[in-house]
């Protein structure tokens, strides 16, 4: 029999660590504190817009200090479901030592890779946690597989109130939203909110990139 961890990357399940010479993004970073009052939170833009520097930077203490945050950044190579919510799953055991899923669960994805109700134990396990947890699941534009997708929206339907969930990409997954957005359940930071203003883009030339700019 298969096991759940088999061949994982150890650093897919790690927040990744940015250059220390960023542009602050304070306003974005209170935003992102918001995200505690929605369900779902999308970090949607094309590549270079800073999604993945602005949730470490917000993780780290730019906004909110949270202890207790699982990090997952996929590939192409994840577009397998027990694969996908192993990884996930794994995620979540490293921030949350509590977290006791029987492999069993996961390992009949293999064998029933559609059925949204396997994802019953993972959302039993979470809601058990006595604390909240935010997980951050970073560049899942590279997730085209649609039953993943439908699992996706599945866990957000079903998501416990101690876990806020974040979804960065550059596109938007395919899950349903239209109720999200009534709800008033869904933050969406777009590449408009992530474009910076002129002082930041005046800070990146010269404190980042250390180039001298003339002034006006």
């Amino acid at each position: 029999m298969s096991q759940p961890n088999h061949n994982l990357l150890t650093n897919k399940v790690e927040q990744p660590v940015v250059n220390a010479l960023i542009v602050r993004r304070d306003g974005l970073t209170e935003l992102l504190d918001s995200s505690w009052e929605h369900r779902l939170t999308l970090l949607t833009a094309p590549s270079g817009y800073g999604k993945t520097t602005l949730l470490v930077e917000w993780l780290s203490g730019g906004g909110r200090n949270h202890p207790r945050a699982a990090w997952v950044t996929f590939d192409e190579f994840d577009n397998d479901p027990l694969r996908f919510w192993t990884t996930i799953t794994s995620a979540l055991k490293k921030a949350c030592h509590r977290l006791q899923l029987h492999p069993q669960s996961l390992i009949d994805l293999e064998q029933d890779p559609g059925g949204l109700t396997l994802l019953n134990p993972l959302l039993n396990e979470i809601a058990a946690i006595p604390y909240h947890t935010v997980l951050v699941l970073d560049d899942c534009h590279a997730i085209t597989n649609n039953t993943i997708q439908d699992q996706l929206g599945y866990f957000v339907e079903h998501l416990p109130q101690n876990l806020n969930l974040i979804v960065s990409g550059r596109v938007k997954p395919q899950i349903p939203l239209s109720r999200l957005r009534a709800q008033r359940a869904l933050l969406e930071i777009t590449e408009r909110d992530l474009a910076f203003s002129l002082p930041e883009a005046q800070s990146f030339f010269v404190n980042v990139m250390n180039l001298a700019m003339d002034k006006a």
